[in-house]
């Protein structure tokens, strides 16, 4: 099976890093943005399986970045990730379209699992609840 295509952003560099060293052995890693309208445009772009979105960026943030491309490329499977996990958020990530959503603080543990499972058609949402249930 081919690796998943994934474009990653975030306007960290530190955490823009660990997500592609997490992924690099697993994902065809096409497109690294810093910001939101620069991840929507490789989106777009390269129509990759997946993208990996911070939730707070310049420009757009995770969650508008979702809504605009999943009505363009409803399989995309988006990975929210963020120091918030607030209930709220959350749902509202899922809402919008997101599949995965995970704690920045479990990157190294979590990412690779998140993309294996958003990339066969489930959904995961770590650190709430068990971890592939969306709180109420």
């Amino acid at each position: 099976m081919a690796q998943p295509r994934v474009v990653l952003a975030d306007d960290v560099p530190m955490s823009l890093a660990a997500f592609a060293s997490v992924l690099r052995n697993s994902c065809d890693i096409v497109a690294m943005a810093d910001d939101g309208c620069a991840a929507l445009a490789a989106i777009r772009q390269f129509h990759p399986d997946l993208a990996v979105l911070d939730l707070e960026m310049p420009g757009m943030n995770g969650i508008e970045i979702t809504r605009t491309v999943i009505r363009e490329q409803p399989n995309l499977g988006i990975i929210i990730c963020s120091v918030n996990i607030d209930p709220w958020i959350v749902r509202e990530a899922a809402s919008a379209g997101a599949r995965g959503y995970i704690s920045k603080a479990r990157i190294s543990r979590d990412l690779a699992k998140v993309v294996s499972v958003v990339s066969a058609g489930g959904t995961f949402f770590s650190d709430l609840q068990p971890a592939t249930e969306l709180p109420r």
